[in-house]
């Protein structure tokens, strides 16, 4: 960008320096313009180059923000200052880099008489200041896609000061002076000096010695008088170039002051000049309690007058090597009391204080103390492992050598030490962040969700290291939605609700507070009379007396039409002496069909399901509830109405623009902002060039034309790669949107921008321009309707060629300045000089046919110099004339084959190549996997809901192909749900993509969904599906009901029919009126899900495609989700993926293990337990105190080996040991014996 602005600035001075040595007309007025548009652009292309720095610095921060690397390296012990000079420090590496290179393009094109050494001073103060207003725009920033509005009007920002002089007299010093104060403008008015010094044309008005320049002599302070032919009412203020240097340190301190602030206010760090305070000692190694929470608060606003408590008086102690588990349903207030305690959010009230330190008064020194594995996994991708962990030791003051290399091989990474860190998986990455949150052995470590989106076997090996880091004497504190985990992990638990604690203490203590005793579960033959039934009901309260008959929910019953007959009984605690005696008994009486037996006592999920169901004084609407009822689906009693594709838009346009124009922040970028842009240039403009004669001058309204529709365009290439990687394009092709009608919606969407384009036209004329006079309105205005579309369709092809978001927004507006400014302004000037119209007309016509951006500047250019030959009775040409003038004609034409050409690449655009497979692995395939290929190979495609035959895909990779999925056959047929379950990697999402047209070709092999072929016949196949992909696919600006309503009817149902089931989806799925009008991107990330899922089943497709539809919710919101799945339509076919095996047995008729891209096995679930398994499981759950805890193991051991029963101890945590029992016909008596 530096050489790109600073070659065109050399450009410019090399024309204008011809044209005044050839031209022989140095003292008439086109000189005198000449010289005005240079004062103008040598100070817009070189701050320009700066912004491009700028760019590039928000860019980073906002990536760093948004990752939470920014957070983490300030919460291991960076101070807030230290962190903001150090990056300053950086940027300034490359700011000097760029200032040296600007500063020899400004010498040797418009300064070459001037110091350079002042040049340098001044671009270098100014490139602080542009890094002090890159940190306050990303503090206000909560995503990089949010920056984009603000770079924006960073862009816009150069242009301010030279405009901004024409309306200052030479008695408002003061108010210039102040004004410099606004970032880029000191420098900009000091390089409009600079040139005036230096310009031989200007000079004489300004009664100077031409061509003198500017250095530290007589020059330094020379005042430089408005330029005037003689109207002292009109000109322009050139300021004294020293007086605004002298000013420049000023403004340079005064903005990287605010920038601390910001970074301070945003990053909850000390006061400035903050010292740590010694009254508070530090706790020694025996103190017990090193986290100790009183009364903690922390109150956020709703709306602009209502408030909340995320925190509500929490307090809680935690002791030396204690393992304290946080609980509670989606927005309980978790992470906001885990971020207080981090001081990465200030609390409102209470305190907290971590090995003695106060949170609120000693925050370094807390953060020196603990360590924190966060979420969201957040790294630099390019460095390795050792050199992540080398960087956070050094932060934490810490030597990074022996202890580090030897918890990487206790996690099993040690062999990704020297990996790049966007090599590792996502339960390597977990791990990693594990070993940083141990560097320095703090005394209290935090896990926010450590094992979240880890396979069964990566968390269990977590939780090994957990417990070792637990007698090693750490306390831990960590958050999950895995009630398991906590019930295996955590001495102590709290539940959350509302950020009060509802309940705490021991599993034990909360089982037995808030459950109902043991359950047990008979399994018998599905013949089995209801004779037999009664005589086993009597046995068991024989022995149990007060044992009670329990219902299991539908929803946890087990799906399988082969799944056997279940006898539940809810036992009581007091009777366990009596459990050994009555299995025995049972097992004698196999002839009344007992298979097998299941005693468990009180789930945490029980606990905390009961939890959900307290009543709860004050409680608001929209919390969850799990006592919702779900009616059971009835037949469809709506019919389909036929979607043509123009029927399709209007539904898509109706939804999406209803809520875009109440987006404030769409109005004020897209529409307000820029119109701005165009008044200010046409009313400065016209101000500051009278006389000369304006329509000669008129070029910095051009510029800001084509400016202001870069602006509102850049919003469109950003949404653009936004909907893509968030999958919501996809979702919506992929349930029966066609490409052409979700691009038509996005032209009609967008081409709101012709409100940017007729203002344009308006404003000319209330500025008197010649754009719009002698009837050239007609033409202007047809330009203006016609202008946005192809830069529409540009940007959406631009899209295409991106990846992410955040490259979106840092190259969007370097784009939108290059095709939308330069050109214009340039054409204008080359036309403004005689020698140079030739030339311009030869780039106003490439412009025309190359840069959909020039549209409407080139036909405002081309009406603005083409002058016609008088008509009688008049000046100019008619209306229609106008159109036979090529300079205007051509670009408006044209506009009809940009758009043509570049929606046709548009819809060529392809994403990732599948690549070529090789052969298939060799390996013995499962019978059951091996018998299912064969039937699909057999079976017609209109009798199975979907199906997929020798599915093969891999992706392309710089280091050759990546399979995925590796030769799969499998049908599901109408009404089954199918689970898959599989390791992370194992190619479950790969293959529902292939399904769902994500991926719409794959390496090889059919796909079929209803009878329709996927890739040949992607319309039909895609009329019958319902898809939930893993992320959510959800537009953020419509509400919960919208959302509903925008699929339902995209679905072909109803208005009427599609409000009555979006209002029961919604209430199934525990939704409150108040939730389901909020817009989607203030909900929780398992209200998105559910709202995800909702979407997907609305409409009633015959096939569902749900991709981990339960990840990341809460267990009430879990069970939410099993509910609606299970009483979904019962033409329905359902493929599921997951990593839970409950879910898959409570939600499938059949279910399969994908391993590496291959079926290892198949079956109902039944059917895989009695193949696969190997025999009975018994969990034992003692107490171990940390005194006893050897003896306990001993005794524990001698227990196995008293059983004499083959017995196995296959997992051990903590106080949990897992007997694997051998398979016998008499296992009740086994367990009988057991207890």
């Amino acid at each position: 960008k530096v050489f790109l602005y600073g070659g065109a600035l050399l450009a410019v001075y090399i024309g204008i320096d011809v044209a005044m040595t050839n031209g022989g007309n140095t003292q008439d007025t086109i000189n005198y313009v000449i010289s005005i548009i240079m004062l103008f652009m040598a100070p817009i292309m070189v701050v320009n180059c700066q912004m491009g720095v700028l760019v590039l610095l928000l860019g980073e921060m906002m990536d760093e923000k948004e990752s939470k690397m920014k957070l983490m390296q300030i919460i291991n012990g960076v101070s807030v200052p230290t962190y903001f000079f150090a990056a300053f420090c950086n940027a300034m590496i490359c700011g000097t880099a760029v200032s040296v290179v600007l500063t020899i393009i400004f010498a040797v094109t418009s300064a070459s008489s001037s110091n350079p050494l002042l040049i340098f001073l001044a671009l270098q103060f100014n490139m602080m200041q542009m890094y002090a207003v890159a940190v306050c725009i990303a503090s206000f920033c909560e995503k990089a896609k949010d920056s984009g509005g603000f770079v924006a009007v960073a862009s816009f920002l150069p242009v301010v000061p030279m405009l901004l002089g024409g309306f200052l007299e030479e008695s408002n010093e003061l108010l210039f002076y102040g004004l410099g104060f606004l970032p880029t403008f000191g420098l900009s008015n000091l390089l409009q000096s600079v040139v005036a010094l230096e310009s031989p044309a200007l000079s004489p008005q300004m009664q100077i010695v031409p061509g003198r320049g500017w250095s530290w002599g007589d020059t330094f302070f020379e005042s430089v008088h408005k330029i005037s032919d003689g109207d002292a009412e009109r000109g322009i203020a050139v300021p004294a170039a020293g007086w605004l240097f002298l000013l420049l340190p000023l403004q340079t301190l005064f903005w990287l002051f605010i920038a601390l602030r910001c970074e301070i206010r945003t990053l909850g760090g000390e006061r400035l000049f903050h010292r740590i305070s010694k009254s508070s000692p530090e706790v020694g190694s025996d103190t017990e309690i090193v986290l100790s929470i009183s009364n903690m608060v922390k109150t956020f606003r709703r709306g602009k007058k209502d408030t909340f408590n995320a925190v509500d008086g929490l307090s809680l102690d935690v002791s030396k090597g204690e393992i304290f588990a946080l609980l509670g349903h989606n927005g309980a207030g978790k992470t906001t009391a885990v971020q207080c305690l981090t001081g990465s959010v200030r609390m409102t009230a209470g305190n907290a204080t971590v090995a003695g330190f106060s949170v609120l008064n000693n925050i370094t020194a807390v953060r020196q103390r603990l360590g924190f594995c966060p979420q969201d996994n957040p790294l630099f991708p390019d460095i390795t492992v050792d050199e992540h962990l080398q960087l956070f030791a050094g932060l934490r003051g810490v030597e990074h050598g022996s202890d580090s290399i030897e918890v990487l091989q206790a996690l099993g990474i040690g062999d990704k030490r020297y990996s790049q860190c966007k090599a590792l998986s996502g339960g390597q990455k977990r791990r990693l962040w594990v070993a940083t949150s141990l560097l320095g052995r703090p005394p209290v470590i935090f896990m926010d969700e450590p094992t979240s989106g880890m396979d069964p076997q990566s968390r269990r090996e977590l939780w090994d290291m957990m417990l070792d880091l637990k007698q090693k004497g750490h306390a831990i504190v960590f958050t999950t939605h895995y009630l398991e985990e906590a019930d295996t992990l955590a001495d102590r638990k709290a539940v959350l609700n509302k950020g009060k604690i509802q309940a705490f203490g021991t599993s034990l203590e909360l089982k037995h507070q808030f459950g109902t005793g043991y359950h047990l579960r008979l399994a018998v033959k599905p013949d089995a009379t209801d004779e037999q039934q009664q005589a086993i009901a009597n046995i068991v309260r024989q022995f149990v007396p007060d044992a009670q008959d329990e219902d299991i929910e539908n929803h946890e019953m087990m799906q399988a039409g082969d799944a056997d007959k279940v006898l539940a009984f809810m036992l009581p605690f007091a009777a366990a002496d009596s459990f050994g005696e009555m299995l025995t008994t049972l097992d004698g009486r196999r002839h009344l069909g007992i298979l097998e037996c299941e005693l468990a006592m009180t789930s945490l999920d029980e606990v905390f399901m009961a939890l959900e169901q307290q009543p709860e004084e004050g409680k608001e609407a929209g919390a969850a509830q799990v006592n919702v009822q779900v009616e059971p689906a009835r037949p469809e009693s709506w019919t389909p109405e036929a979607r043509s594709e123009v029927q399709t838009v209007k539904i898509l346009v109706y939804y999406l623009a209803s809520a875009l124009f109440v987006n404030k922040g769409t109005v004020m970028w897209t529409l307000l902002f820029p119109c701005f842009l165009i008044i200010y240039g046409d009313f400065m403009f016209a101000g500051i060039t009278q006389p000369p004669p304006r329509d000669s001058v008129g070029n910095g309204s051009v510029f800001m034309l084509g400016l202001a529709g870069g602006i509102a365009a850049a919003g469109t290439t950003i949404g653009s790669v936004q909907d893509r990687v968030k999958k919501i394009s996809s979702t919506m092709r992929s349930q029966g949107v066609s490409a052409l009608a979700g691009a038509s919606s996005t032209l009609i969407l967008e081409y709101r921008a012709v409100l940017v384009t007729l203002f344009a036209v308006a404003s000319s004329g209330i500025t008197e321009q010649k754009v719009v006079t002698n009837g050239r309105v007609l033409p202007a205005i047809v330009a203006a309707l016609l202008a946005p579309l192809p830069v529409i369709v540009c940007c959406l092809w631009i899209a295409t060629k991106m990846s992410t978001v955040e490259g979106a927004t840092k190259t969007a507006p370097t784009l939108q300045m290059l095709l939308g400014g330069i050109p214009g302004i340039a054409v204008g000037v080359l036309m403004g000089i005689e020698d140079t119209k030739d030339v311009a007309m030869i780039l106003h016509a490439i412009f025309s046919v190359v840069n959909p951006f020039y549209a409407l500047p080139g036909a405002f250019i081309g009406l603005r110099f083409c002058d016609a030959a008088p008509e009688e009775g008049g000046g100019g040409h008619s209306a229609i004339g106008w159109f036979s003038e090529w300079p205007v004609v051509l670009p408006i034409a044209c506009t009809v084959l940009q758009t043509a050409v570049f929606a046709g690449l548009v819809f060529n655009a392809t994403g990732p190549t599948a690549a070529e497979c090789g052969a298939p692995l060799a390996g013995n395939e499962d019978d059951d996997v091996t018998q299912e290929a064969d039937a699909v190979g057999k079976l017609s495609p209109e009798d199975a809901g979907f199906m997929y035959r020798n599915l093969r895909h891999a992706y392309k990779t710089p280091t050759g192909p990546v399979p995925a999925v590796q030769g799969i056959s499998l049908a599901v047929r109408p009404g089954e749900c199918f689970a898959l379950l599989g390791p992370n990697g194992a190619g479950k999402t790969t293959t529902l993509a292939c399904l769902t047209g994500e991926v719409l070709r794959p390496s090889s092999g059919d796909v079929f969904v209803a009878g329709h072929h996927v890739a040949s016949n992607f319309g039909l196949a895609s009329q019958h599906m319902g898809n939930c992909p893993q992320v959510d696919a959800i537009i953020d600006v419509l509400t919960g009901r919208q959302q509903l309503m925008l699929m339902g009817r995209l679905k072909g149902m109803p208005h009427a029919s599609a409000v009555r089931e979006s209002n029961r989806l919604l209430a199934a799925l525990g939704f409150s009126d108040a939730d389901a009008d909020k817009a989607a991107e203030k909900y929780s990330g398992g209200m998105k899900r559910k709202l995800c899922l909702a979407s997907a089943l609305i409409g009633s497709r015959k096939a569902l495609f749900l991709d981990e539809p339960s990840a990341a919710v809460d267990a009430a919101a879990k069970r939410y989700i099993w509910k609606v799945i299970k009483n979904r339509e019962p033409n329905q076919s359902v493929i599921v993926t997951t990593h839970s095996m409950e879910e898959a047995e409570a939600l499938a008729d059949r279910l399969a293990i994908q391993v590496k891209g291959r079926l290892r096995c198949l079956g109902s679930p039944m059917h895989i337990k009695s193949r696969y398994g190997v025999g009975y499981q018994l969990e034992l759950r003692i107490p171990l105190d940390q005194g006893q805890q050897d003896r306990r193991l001993e005794r524990v051991n001698e227990f196995i080996q008293k059983l004499d029963l083959g017995a196995e101890l296959v997992e051990q945590h903590h106080g949990r040991f897992l007997l694997q029992l051998p398979k016998s016909e008499r296992g009740m008596a086994v367990l009988g014996r057991v207890l």
